[in-house]
């Protein structure tokens, strides 16, 4: 069959006709169990979580119900200005910057960006979904708590606690969002070489919770 019948602008229309066989004994590639997956920003949480309510998903169409396990990946821009504390109330997460914003504020990095709160209640909920869901999950550590020169992790000890206590599997981790944005975001350069000490913090961080021991640990990178 001819590859285009009506050119396109800047193409050619081809009267060729090819033909094309694939080799299905012998596959370059074949692709993992777990490569359904989905992200939920922490924007979302920031914003929308108070009115979130699980209970109304339908669980069967979910990604990887009663198939195989996918991949819930909780993180973004946001990430580096989350903050948890287990035991904080709704008023005290919304004092920390849980307001409502737009959607092109959010996308506006010119407009500071403040940390927010998440509680135990928060996470428990989020807990519950990809249980539910049965997802595996990847969290995001706020990169941006620094003490000196270095990523500061007692928040992030925090909730490996609270998480390890409530028995949370949570099989990777990454630390901070798209490194190489991060002046565009908060106008912070981090080095390559303090970005891999920060890792290796949290490498030693996670060892301290035998849950938490095996994670893999994950770099996002952004193209822009």
């Amino acid at each position: 069959m001819p590859l285009a019948s009506e050119p396109w602008e800047g193409w050619t229309a081809l009267d060729t006709i090819f033909n094309i066989s694939a080799d299905l004994q012998h596959p370059v590639s074949i692709t993992g169990p777990k490569f359904v997956g989905i992200t939920l920003d922490l924007s979302f949480m920031r914003r929308e979580w108070k009115q979130f309510d699980i209970t109304y998903i339908k669980v069967s169409a979910l990604p990887g119900y009663s198939t195989s396990t996918s991949i819930f990946r909780v993180g973004g821009t946001a990430a580096d200005f989350l903050i948890f504390n287990s035991t904080a109330t709704d008023s005290d997460a919304d004092a920390g910057g849980n307001t409502n914003r737009s959607d092109d504020e959010v996308l506006d990095y010119s407009v500071k960006v403040k940390n927010f709160t998440i509680n135990g209640t928060d996470w428990t909920r989020l807990n519950e979904l990809v249980n539910l869901a049965k997802w595996d999950l990847i969290f995001d550590f706020n990169e941006f708590l620094r003490q000196g020169d270095s990523w500061y992790p007692d928040n992030a000890r925090e909730l490996l606690k609270f998480s390890q206590e409530q028995g949370y599997r949570i099989p990777c981790f990454q630390l901070g969002n798209e490194p190489n944005a991060y002046y565009l975001v908060a106008h912070r350069n981090i080095s390559a070489a303090q970005l891999v000490k920060d890792m290796q913090t949290l490498k030693s961080l996670l060892s301290e919770f035998p849950l938490y021991q095996t994670p893999a640990l994950l770099v996002l990178m952004s193209l822009k």
